[in-house]
């Protein structure tokens, strides 16, 4: 079990705490302009001193002894939770939304759920799955104890920046071994990193942009070395506001090397080459779209087939959902706005590029977005009115929703079978192996509260299996791969890459098949970082008896898929394989994958 002072300090672990019911108390607090002091990270939030400023809620704090002593939490000798006390009766405030399917989606299938979990031990605020196939979840520990390495121990080189208090400025770093553990360089960074961003380069190294009261970034350095200064980056600083509507910003690696770079309602195109900005992209209106205003996100599928020698996928990047920009300074006096509806994707290839925007079937706040091997997205958790940050939110949906990019505009939405948990602030999901989709967390409590409360703080952990592992869909006939076809020093960029799968009962053809490489990726707070899907051009098919060879040309540069681990899925009639881990390499000294 990792450390108290990294647990303390968990990576990008950040909550917006609501300190005071005044406005002059909270500008105190939030005043993004005066000089950074240990106060301004909520350092009496901790030390009793909170009980006066929440009221009718003292039971939210928990102290060393209350920990040790298991009220809610475990003791110190054990990991996790060890018992969850009965859930109390919502309130109206809980009432939630399940979204009806449309007609003319009447009949098919919308999915399944699985409760897999019903207690992790611990509220998964942050999640990533790892090579091993094994996912690590974890939380901050000022809500209480928990287990953050659990089901963990075999992973492949993680690095993890930031957080708060005394690992503002940290780094992090989690061995490829059975009995590895965290190693963590407290100054690493010269300006702390709290709700920050992190992304990977072509070169190997990561970038870090922004965090509260930090408009800059900063190159991830080495272990055991510090960054002596870090590099202004006015953007940041631009699209800040009173309630700073643009903590974690979606940054995304482009196919020519360049960021995209989005912050409350703006965005650039940045080259962290020559640390210059290319170019502005025209201002998404309507709302806040980064923390707390909490849009989802993602980088479209990048297609490499059928391209022209040489030549690059268009990249588009996709936002929808978030908030008015009020909604946190509303929310204090317990007035929550409704949310936003419309879903905005932009082609990035384009000089003259525009936002073309369409409506969702409800406004979304805090949902996570993610990349399904099919190539379509799906829309999870988050909540229909208000923003993130503790009791800053109302009426969970409880209904995913399946994005299909590829269809026409008014046909891409579609409403999917309903949860029965609410999954808000702190909640989190991702992309497992077997194509099926790891939920979990959610917390709006300051603590780890079961009772009492309108939304209590989740543990249970669900698998939901999307509509195209249905059996009507599946018909048994779901392609397999041989692990034992495929190299197991994964893919060179530019090469041919070969490997075979069967199918059980029925045959298929080259125009059956397509082949897509996901990197899975660090999923907080509403945020997928690095995440990104390629669809491989087929270059060989051939039927070898009951098995298929099939031949793929793998990504041609390190800009198009960084070096690392990714999922290789067969999706055959548009139902993806259980994936195989394939190590995207490169011959550069530095990659660590």
């Amino acid at each position: 079990m990792a450390s108290p002072p990294l647990l303390h300090a968990a990576v990008l672990a950040a909550t917006l705490l609501l300190l005071a019911n005044t406005t002059e108390a909270f500008f105190n607090v939030f005043n993004i302009f005066h000089p950074r002091s240990e106060s301004d990270y909520f350092q009496n939030a901790f030390d009793g001193s909170l009980e006066q400023s929440i009221p009718n809620q003292p039971q939210q704090i928990i102290t060393t002894e209350q920990e040790e002593q298991g009220a809610g939490v475990a003791a110190t000798a054990t990991t996790g939770l060890t018992k969850v006390p009965p859930l109390g009766p919502p309130s109206k405030a809980a009432q939630a939304v399940i979204l009806p399917v449309n007609d003319a989606d009447a009949g098919r299938p919308t999915g399944t759920w699985t409760i897999i979990s019903e207690n992790s031990g611990v509220s998964a605020m942050h999640l990533a799955v790892m090579r091993h196939s094994k996912a690590i979840m974890f939380d901050t520990s000022t809500t209480g104890r928990s287990s953050p390495t659990r089901g963990a121990r075999r992973a492949h080189l993680m690095r993890m920046t930031g957080g708060y208090f005394e690992g503002e400025k940290a780094v992090r770093h989690l061995g490829a071994c059975d009995t590895c553990d965290w190693r963590e360089y407290p100054n690493s960074f010269a300006e702390g990193r709290w709700y920050a961003t992190q992304q990977v380069l072509p070169d190997g190294r990561f970038i870090v942009f922004g965090g509260r009261r930090a408009f800059s970034y900063e190159f991830v350095p080495q272990p055991g070395q510090t960054n002596g200064q870090s590099v202004r980056f006015p953007f940041l600083r631009e699209t800040t506001d009173d309630v700073e509507n643009n903590l974690y910003p979606f940054v995304n690696l482009l196919p020519d090397g360049n960021l995209f770079v989005f912050a409350n309602d703006r965005s650039v195109i940045f080259d962290h080459r020559t640390g210059k900005i290319i170019r502005e992209l025209p201002k998404l209106a309507g709302g806040g779209r980064n923390y707390p205003a909490s849009a989802m996100s993602a980088l479209l599928p990048l297609d490499l087939r059928n391209l022209t020698s040489g030549s690059d996928p268009e990249p588009e990047v996709i936002i929808c959902g978030g908030a008015l920009k009020t909604a946190f300074r509303v929310g204090e006096n317990n007035t929550f706005q409704p949310t936003l509806r419309d879903c905005a994707r932009i082609n990035l290839a384009r000089v003259d590029a525009q936002w073309a925007v369409e409506a969702m079937p409800v406004g979304r706040v805090m949902g996570d977005m993610l990349v399904l091997p099919t190539g379509d997205l799906l829309l999870i958790n988050g909540a229909a009115k208000g923003c993130s940050g503790w009791g800053f939110a109302r009426q969970p949906i409880l209904s995913p929703i399946m994005y299909s990019p590829r269809l026409p505009e008014g046909s891409r939405f579609r409403p999917l079978a309903a949860s029965t948990i609410a999954r808000m602030y702190h909640s989190t999901s991702a992309i497992l192996p077997d194509a099926t989709v790891l939920v979990a967390g959610g917390n709006t409590n300051a603590a780890y509260n079961f009772s009492g409360v309108d939304f209590p703080t989740e543990v249970r952990v669900e698998r939901f299996s999307p509509p195209y592992l249905s059996p009507e869909v599946v018909g048994g006939n779901r392609a397999v791969i041989d692990v034992a076809s495929v190299a197991v020093d994964g893919m060179r960029y530019g090469t041919k890459f070969a490997f075979r799968f069967h199918t059980p009962t029925a045959a298929v053809v080259e125009a059956d098949v397509r082949v897509t490489m996901y990197a899975p990726p660090f999923t907080t707070h509403g945020i997928s970082m690095n995440q990104r899907l390629l669809v491989l051009p087929v270059t060989g098919f051939a039927e070898q008896g009951q098995m298929y060879e099939i031949t793929v040309d793998a990504p041609r540069k390190p800009e198009l898929a960084p070096a690392g681990y990714y999922l290789v899925y067969v999706v055959a009639k548009d139902v993806p394989s259980v994936a195989v881990w394939i190590n995207r390499c490169s011959k550069s000294a530095n990659n660590e994958g």
